[in-house]
Order: structure tokens, then sequence, then C-alpha cells
């Protein structure tokens, strides 16, 4: 099978988006497929090649296994989002030269362009409001019934019953959840060992989120968490610095006179295992925000990282999040936009070892079931099934 896999993002990238289109494309490609990732240059840059991008996540013997980078060198006047209408038409034109079996896009606008250039595409994608928002409307009458759009492949049970809300058949969707590496969280670390590593405090409950920051992320909910527990280090990893958000977020901070708050720049994937173990807890934060007002954090992909981990999880209790976390068993699933009941909840879980360490062991065995090798074996089935 031979796939072309689009990524919008030069790579590497620290963005989230763009992590999980290398991380599936290399565990497709070690799966038997043989997959091409295509992903353009910005003007001011050399390409990476795939060592280096293989590095920066933490896949380095990925390499040569059926996966070929394709760096696309952009326009001199890329900026930013303008570069990907040209991306998806010269991925759409290059496909239709290279004779693929499947174009795997996670765009709108990528999936017309295999289309109109006569390619068979895949949809993947987390996104549930495609599929009911007015404004794409003549998109959904477009692609919904082309004959050379074979699936759709959602992140979620979420994302999919949106899909068939909007009247797509069921055998024509995939739910394929994100998941992990397992080799990216080692070596584990103790709790101390880690902290010593980071130069934490000992003594100090600590409680970590990692990930982008942002108002469409939810972190303002943690300054509030910090703000009514100030003996609880909180570390909040993931910011770019120099962005809008982390200027926000700075800003934030100072305002609330938290003293008990750390930002920490975003740190590669391959390095980002001793802050998950230096944590008694690991926090998603408990706002609905992100899902239902910005629409564009569905079963975020640090689930699993932080199943995977070994620490205990508070999460809020939404749909896409209950999909996977279960109250009580391996993660404590708090009511959403209730600060004073996720704070109790929080002190709670602090306080009772007992329960951290069972949240924990069940976090760890069902982690198993969360992995981009898993995924890749999933996509490979459905695309078979859909030729």
């Amino acid at each position: 099978m031979k796939i072309l896999h689009v990524c919008h993002e030069p790579l590497p990238s620290p963005h989230t988006n763009a992590e999980q289109t290398v991380m599936t494309a290399a565990a497709l490609a070690a799966n038997g497929a043989q997959l091409d990732l295509l992903c353009p240059v910005p003007s001011d840059r050399q390409p990476s090649g795939w060592e280096r991008i293989a590095a920066f996540y933490g896949i380095r013997e990925a390499a040569g296994r059926g996966l070929r980078l394709i760096e696309l060198p952009g326009p001199r006047w890329y900026r930013g989002s303008a570069l990907r209408p040209w991306l998806d038409i010269t991925a759409a034109r290059f496909g239709r030269d290279e004779g693929y079996d499947f174009h795997l896009v996670r765009d709108p606008l990528a999936v017309v362009a295999a289309l109109s250039a006569g390619r068979r595409a895949v949809f993947d994608s987390y996104r549930y409001d495609l599929h009911s928002d007015l404004r794409y409307l003549p998109w959904r009458t477009y692609c919904y019934r082309h004959g050379l759009l074979a699936g759709f492949i959602t992140h979620s049970a979420m994302a999919r019953q949106a899909l068939l809300d909007a009247g797509v058949a069921t055998e024509r969707t995939l739910v394929a959840h994100n998941g992990i590496d397992p080799r990216l969280l080692e070596p584990r670390l103790s709790k101390a060992d880690a902290r010593r590593q980071l130069g934490l405090p000992q003594d100090r409950s600590t409680v970590v989120y990692t990930g982008r920051v942002g108002r469409d992320k939810g972190t303002d909910g943690i300054l509030l968490l910090a703000r009514e527990l100030p003996e609880v280090e909180f570390l909040i990893v993931g910011h770019i610095p120099g962005s809008h958000p982390a200027s926000h977020l700075s800003h934030r901070t100072s305002a609330l006179g938290l003293a008990n708050l750390r930002l920490i720049p975003r740190v590669p994937p391959s390095s980002l295992a001793p802050y998950l173990y230096a944590a008694d807890c690991l926090i998603i934060p408990p706002l609905t925000a992100p899902l239902h007002e910005h629409k564009r954090t569905v079963l975020p992909t640090k689930v699993y990282l932080y199943m995977g981990a070994g620490r205990p999880i508070l999460a809020p209790r939404t749909p896409d999040v209950a999909e996977v976390l279960q109250d009580g068993h391996n993660a404590l699933l708090v009511p959403p936009d209730n600060i004073r009941a996720a704070t109790e909840e929080l002190r709670r879980l602090l306080a009772d070892d007992t329960l951290q360490k069972e949240l924990a062991a069940n976090a760890v065995i069902e982690s198993r079931n969360y992995t981009w090798a898993r995924r890749a074996q999933r996509i490979i089935e459905f695309l078979l099934g859909r030729v």
C-alpha cells in the first residue's frame, strides 16, 4: 500500500498536530505501508532531514522502514497559514504524478484538492464541528458523496458520532484513537530522581500539565487551581517563548501573585518524560471551553501519555475524555467549570497515597491499548477494506 501523508507544519514542529502526523506516519511505515511524508520548508530555513526530525520525536529507528520524507521549499511569500493552499494543491498534483493508493490528509482544503485532482483521499481528523457547522456546508456537499473520498478516520467516538449524525455511512468511518510510543517513557524514573534531575523540591506536592498553552487549551483553569492551593507546586510545561499565549499566561500568573506556579518552555517529545515522573498528579484543565467553545481540543493526545507515565490523572468529566478515562478507576474526573469542586478533589487525591497508586496502576495497564503502532494497524486494516 502506497500512501501520501501531508503535514502542514515545517518539521520538526512544537505543535501537537505535527507530532500526531509524524508518529502516525512512522507507525504506518513500520507496519508495512510504503509512506511518503510531505511537508513544507519555510523560505528562511534549510530542509531538516529525517534524522533530525526523528531525533526530535524520539523515533530514530523508524528511519528507513518504508518511510520517505519529502520537504518542499515554500514560495518566498510564505507567511504562516498562507502556505496551506499552496501545499495542498502541490501535494495533490504530486500525488497524481506518483500514483498513490491514498492521500491521508488532516485539513478540509487538502481533501478538496486531492479529490479535485482525481486522487483517492482519507480524511483523518479530530474535529467534530465540520460535520454540523453551516460554514462547512459547501465542503460537506462536495466531499461526503464524492466517490474518491474513501473514508473518515476520527480520533474519538464523539467525532465519529458527528459524522454519523451528518449522514455518513458507518462503514466509511473508523475510530482510531491516538496513542503513545512507550519507548518515549524510558528510562522510567522515580519521583525523587525526576525532581532531582529537574531541580524541583522534593517535599512539596507537585501537579504537572504538559502541552500547548492558551485560553483554547484551558490553562487559565490551572492558574485558578494554583491560587486555591498555595501549598502545592504547579508546573505548566509547553509554552512557546515570545508567543501571545505565553505572554498572556505570564501576565495572568503575575497578576494573581502565584509564587507556586512555574512556566516551563516547550520541550521536545523525546525530553518530556522527566516532567511526567516528577508529578504527584498530572492534570487536564477542568474546563469545557477547549471542547465546546473553541472546538479545537477533542480527547487530547496527552491523555495517553499521562496514562503511560504511571501517575494519577485529574481531568474534567467531558464526553470525549470519558471515552478513555473512568472516574475512580484510571483517573479522577471532576465536574467541568467548577473550580471549587476541582480544588476539593485535587486536595483529596494528593492526600490519599492509596488512591494515587490505584489510579496510576490501572492507567498504566490500559495505556497498552493506546499506542501509535496499534493505531497504525487499525488504519491499515480500514484502508485495505476501503480499496
